[in-house]
């Protein structure tokens, strides 16, 4: 067995977890989409490991701080040696690989032995990008692009990776295959009012973009609605506008996905707005209301979801809090 790590890190990154605010599904089509980097994320550290040559060792941490992945991989040509999740270790050797591909001079398979250790900071099923994430700390790590790393790996649109290491709140585009987003000063004077309800059901994004595949046209009216309503969103000047524009949102999408809204088929009598975020019918739901936190808190909680987190809690508030 290898001489154990050395006690401090040659490297350490982190990378923000992510919430898509409008924009979903549409957003693989160009839309204009406002997304929010979550507080936690996930976490890389890298260590000088004596006695493994041209090895480096893998372990994975989750939020509760178990072990729940560990491998063992070919710095030479990042072929996965030992793993104990197999599907887990594929998907990293083929992470490694389209890195290295990028730069190819990027931990040579003379150097010492290597590990590497990522700790994730919430949990897996509540769907804030731990995939996402990782994508973001080996294009880091490697000096590689986010976007064509992404692109070699998995599906979808790019924000998460986007969020992974913006500085707040953007809006985000993908046209023609490129993706772009700007910072914008998304603090709204009424974030106290806004809560992420979590709907207890992990939904698989990959599953969620095929059936908008076959349900959805993207017509260059819906794409154009669907920016205008993200935009608007971004600059509401007070929660009645904002709760107007979620409504909407959601109205305009149910009409292409041929689907409920979630607030229509779980929560019709709720004195307030709730929007679905991401993939339709799991993760978290947007909950804004003027209501007291005290009846929204018993109105979900006798509905059976008791986890419902303030704005605050996932999203990092400006000192100085003004509306957009």
């Amino acid at each position: 067995m290898p001489n154990p790590i050395t006690s401090q890190p040659i490297l350490s990154l982190h990378a923000h977890g992510k919430l898509l605010l409008s924009g979903e599904y549409a957003v693989l089509d160009g839309a204009l989409a406002l997304a929010l980097p979550t507080l936690p994320g996930q976490s890389l550290q890298v260590f000088e490991q004596a006695d493994a040559t041209g090895l480096l060792q893998w372990e994975s941490i989750n939020h509760q701080g178990q072990t729940w992945f560990t491998g063992v991989f070919q710095l030479s040509d990042w072929s996965c040696l030992k793993a104990s999740d197999p599907d887990a270790g594929r998907w990293l050797q083929l992470l490694g690989q389209a890195a290295r591909k990028q730069h190819p001079d990027w931990l040579p398979h003379t150097m010492s032995g290597l590990k590497a250790v990522t700790r994730l900071e919430f949990p897996n099923e509540w769907g804030l990008g731990s995939s996402s994430t990782l994508v973001s700390l080996l294009a880091q790590w490697a000096n590689a692009d986010p976007q064509a790393l992404l692109n070699d790996s998995f599906t979808g649109s790019g924000y998460d990776v986007a969020c992974a290491t913006a500085q707040g709140p953007i809006l985000y585009q993908r046209n023609a295959g490129r993706a772009g987003f700007v910072h914008i000063p998304f603090t709204p004077s009424f974030h106290h009012q806004l809560y992420f309800l979590y709907l207890e059901k992990k939904q698989n994004s990959r599953e969620g973009i095929a059936q908008y595949r076959q349900q959805a046209h993207a017509a260059p009216d819906f794409i154009q609605r669907v920016s205008h309503l993200s935009w608007q969103l971004a600059t509401a000047p007070d929660l009645s506008s904002f709760s107007k524009l979620l409504h909407m949102h959601e109205q305009l999408l149910a009409q292409v996905l041929h689907l409920p809204p979630v607030q229509q088929t779980h929560f019709p009598d709720f004195q307030g707005t709730v929007k679905s975020l991401g993939a339709w019918g799991g993760d978290f739901a947007l909950v804004a209301s003027p209501q007291p936190s005290a009846y929204i808190r018993r109105y979900f909680n006798e509905k059976g979801y008791p986890l419902l987190l303030p704005y605050q809690t996932l999203i990092q508030i400006a000192d100085t809090e003004t509306t957009p």
